[in-house]
């Protein structure tokens, strides 16, 4: 039953359309999905790197403020008239310095967030923010200060460090800060005080938070730098501390940009990184690399919501196609089972009945033709009997007139007894051997026989043939009596014989030898037909086994057989690898092989006692 399920042609019609349709369909869609999520991937991915950019500008324009600030602020000569006065009031230089600091930051939004504090060299603190009483001369004792003292005008950059403000620091607070020396009005090397620029983190995180596709409150932004240090980070989730993040961190450390696909404490991430290289100066770790980590089910959202739709609509399609094709199959498949199980009734005894299936396309006509081919049939089947009928009669009589010979076997056995009776040898041996040739002449078996059988065929065709030529004509046979019971066709070795005494030997005066020999070769039975007559001339020997036989002078073949369709016959019954192979030369005689596949007799074909 499952097999005849598989070999239905609704089965396969399904199977048929599945493959040839719907597959190619899932497939096409599986593909623009992964065509559309990565167009959208690498579209997401540029606009972030796009948008990281116009943040590294937005950075290094807040840098060159930084610096040129410090380059105004430590040649302003209001402020070094002040800082080198040592006849006013500590008051008074505050309020100056104060004036000039405001006179410098009051165009530039960003340095009016910056925090300035400068030391004299009395260690006086000046500022643009609150002191509050406290004492801040321990700043002038930092590393980083030192290291701008030493510097002699140079920068020194202190990155993202925890506040020295008393004020900021219970509130956690991270600043970005430059150190450099003011020089005195002198040679340059006098030193009348140092300069430091301090601005808040606060101020490049909403550069990040401003930028609309950095805005969304579920992104993280990391930035570290060359040593692979968290710079600062923008990190509503609290993950920049986790480890997958630092192992991803890691893996892109060497990398300028690109972007990921990343999951993070079980959402999932895409990951875009670029590196801010365009700094006009050098920080202490080199280069920034900005990571920005967005939550991938919000970049594909619209994506899925498409998907949605086509699933919906892909679903409700492959149900009509398989409604529409059902309907399809049984229009097609039912009046072909109905035919089919029509067919398979059929019996050409039978009265043929029409089937109705009310149909003009190719099943109809299908219809038609099987009504057609059974009527055929039927006459066919009638006809048939008719001609095995008379075919039935003629065999009878022509099974009948077979008898007449009988009556030419009982004359020659007449004429043995009348010659038997008037001790006449030669003739009583002569009738023998002539019986015997008839007898295996026109007996009724199979065209097989043993080779027994038509050997001694031969001799008594040998017999008779000396008995015409004067008896100067010798046969030999060499065969075990394994081989006389091989079966071979019948009549394949008189030709040769026939050929040897007729050509072999008409125009010799002396006594001649046919000798008849059987051997196995190779898993075959070869037989060879060897005489020491005058030979065969070699242009004649070519075109023996290609020639039809022809009338020698007024000789005639008893058998009626030639070598060639000896030859013919061996090939048609075994192979073409069996036949007849003649090899001679003149003076020395022929050689006449036959070559046929070992078959043991079984059953003797040979009808003796056919004469009554």
């Amino acid at each position: 039953m499952r097999k005849y399920w598989f070999r239905s042609l609704g089965t396969r019609l399904y199977l048929w359309v599945i493959l040839c349709i719907i597959f190619p369909v899932v497939g096409m869609f599986i593909y623009s999905f992964w065509t559309f999520e990565g167009i959208i991937k690498e579209e997401v991915s540029q606009r972030s790197i796009e948008s990281i950019t116009g943040i590294e500008n937005e950075i290094n324009n807040i840098f060159d403020n930084l610096v040129r600030a410090s380059n105004v602020l430590s040649n302003n000569d209001s402020i070094l008239r002040v800082l080198e006065d040592e006849n006013r009031s500590y008051y008074e230089r505050s309020t100056d310095i104060g004036k000039a600091i405001d006179n410098v930051i009051e165009s530039n939004s960003v340095l009016s967030q910056a925090k300035i504090t400068i030391f004299d060299n009395r260690m006086d603190v000046y500022s643009n923010w609150s002191l509050n009483f406290n004492d801040y001369r321990f700043l002038y004792q930092e590393d980083w200060v030192q290291q701008a003292v030493n510097y002699n005008g140079h920068l020194v950059w202190r990155l993202l460090e925890p506040s020295f403000i008393n004020e900021d620091k219970n509130k956690n607070k991270n600043y970005i800060s430059l150190a450099r020396v003011i020089n005195g009005f002198g040679n340059g090397e006098d030193k009348s005080g140092v300069l430091i620029i301090s601005l808040s983190e606060e101020v490049f995180i909403g550069i990040f938070q401003k930028n609309k596709y950095i805005s969304n409150k579920d992104d993280i932004v990391i930035v570290t730098n060359d040593s692979n240090k968290m710079i600062m980070s923008l990190d509503p989730r609290g993950i920049s501390n986790s480890q997958e993040v630092s192992k991803l961190m890691h893996e892109i450390s060497d990398e300028e940009r690109g972007y990921k696909l990343r999951e993070v404490e079980g959402k999932k991430y895409m990951v875009n990184y670029y590196t801010i290289s365009r700094v006009p100066w050098t920080f202490e770790n080199g280069e920034w690399k900005v990571t920005v980590f967005t939550l991938y089910d919000k970049i594909i959202k619209g994506l899925k919501t498409f998907t949605s739709k086509v699933e919906l609509f892909f679903g409700l399609f492959i149900v009509a196609v398989l409604v529409i094709l059902g309907v399809l199959t049984v229009q097609i498949v039912k009046p072909i089972r109905k035919l089919n199980k029509r067919m398979m009734k059929f019996n050409p005894s039978h009265e043929l009945t029409r089937l109705e299936i009310g149909r003009k396309d190719e099943i109809g006509h299908l219809n038609l033709s099987f009504q057609n081919m059974a009527k055929n049939i039927i006459e066919l089947f009638e006809k048939l009997e008719t001609e095995h009928n008379i075919r039935e009669k003629y065999r009878f009589e022509s099974l009948r007139a077979q008898l007449n010979p009988h009556f030419l076997f009982n004359s020659l056995n007449t004429i043995r007894w009348m010659a038997i009776l008037r001790k006449a040898d030669n003739i009583v041996e002569n009738v023998d051997a002539l019986v015997n040739l008839m007898n295996y002449s026109m007996s009724r078996g199979s065209e097989f026989v043993a080779l027994r059988e038509e050997i001694e065929h031969i001799r008594s065709y040998v017999h008779i043939q000396n008995s015409r030529y004067g008896g100067k004509i010798e046969l030999e046979v060499e065969v075990d009596s394994v081989m006389m019971d091989m079966q071979i066709i019948r009549f394949i070795l008189q030709p040769a014989v026939e050929n040897a005494i007729i050509h072999g030997y008409k125009d010799a005066n002396r006594q001649g030898t046919i000798l008849v020999k059987a051997i196995p070769e190779q898993n075959n039975l070869a037989l060879y037909v060897m005489d020491d007559g005058v030979g065969i001339e070699q242009d004649r020997l070519a075109s023996i086994l290609v020639e039809e036989q022809v009338k020698r002078g007024n000789e005639k073949k008893i058998s009626g057989i030639g070598l060639k369709i000896v030859n013919e016959r061996l090939k048609m019954s075994y192979g073409h690898k069996y036949g007849v192979w003649i090899e001679s030369e003149a003076g020395k005689g022929t050689v006449v092989k036959f070559l046929l596949p070992m078959v043991q007799e079984e059953v003797s074909e040979y009808d003796e006692g056919v004469v009554g």
